[in-house]
């Protein structure tokens, strides 16, 4: 587990902002239009700090943004391959703010799994052992298991490897609205469970994070990356 000592200084000497790199999977426009349609339609609240697109996930950490071409450059050397994915259901968790925080799953994961390991190589080396702030309050405050200290320790995140689960957001309810809000988007649920998803690019972005609002406030750069 990291030095509580140590993180406190450095939160110290770097104050409340901070730089986010996010590598994410873009969604076909097809299949991004029916989810937003599902959000628009059922109320769902979703924080948009920076222009809202459906995607999913694969790795976020802290990271130096004086590192971000040097990722972009390993990440393009590992030529990676395009995937194809069915949503399968609504994954339904509940959260500590009373609320109810919905996302989509899949069917078979493995191909965004591997990907998700390929990715998570490189980004973790060159992120400098950097650690959220937010996640720094939580270590010491005892809030996370001894695996996710671990794995907040070693890859600046704690839902890498086995924690990871792929998955498209699409925001949160209140509790008491929440299979209200499901059956609302049942026949648009239907038609993703149709239509697979053939993904083609991998998206690396780096931005501003304010943990006194928190919220990003801003795209620094974006890049993607074509999959063979």
């Amino acid at each position: 587990m990291p030095n509580i000592k140590i993180l406190q200084k450095t939160e110290h000497r770097i104050g409340f902002m901070e730089k986010i790199i996010g590598i994410h999977l873009n969604i076909p426009k097809s299949i991004s239009k029916v989810i937003l349609d599902i959000i628009k339609l059922t109320g769902i609240k979703y924080p948009r700090y920076y222009k809202f697109v459906p995607h999913l996930t694969l790795y976020r950490c802290r990271f130096p943004a004086n590192r971000y071409s040097r990722l972009i450059r390993r990440l393009k050397a590992l030529k990676l391959r395009s995937i194809s994915l069915k949503i399968n259901k609504v994954d339904i968790q509940r959260t500590d703010k009373g609320t109810a925080f919905l996302s989509l799953i899949f069917a078979k994961a493995k191909p965004v799994k591997t990907l998700h390991r390929k990715v998570l190589q490189p980004a973790n080396e060159l992120r400098d052992n950097l650690i959220r702030l937010k996640d720094q309050h939580r270590l010491q405050q005892g809030l996370f298991s001894k695996k996710e200290q671990r794995y907040i320790a070693r890859y600046g995140n704690q839902r890498v490897l086995s924690l990871y689960i792929p998955h498209l957001t699409l925001g949160e309810v209140p509790l008491s609205a929440t299979q209200s809000t499901v059956q609302k988007f049942r026949s648009y649920l239907r038609l993703l469970q149709k239509n697979p998803l053939t993904i083609t690019t991998l998206m690396v972005g780096l931005y501003d994070y304010d943990n006194r609002k928190e919220k990003y406030t801003r795209v620094i750069r974006e890049e993607e990356i074509a999959l063979s």
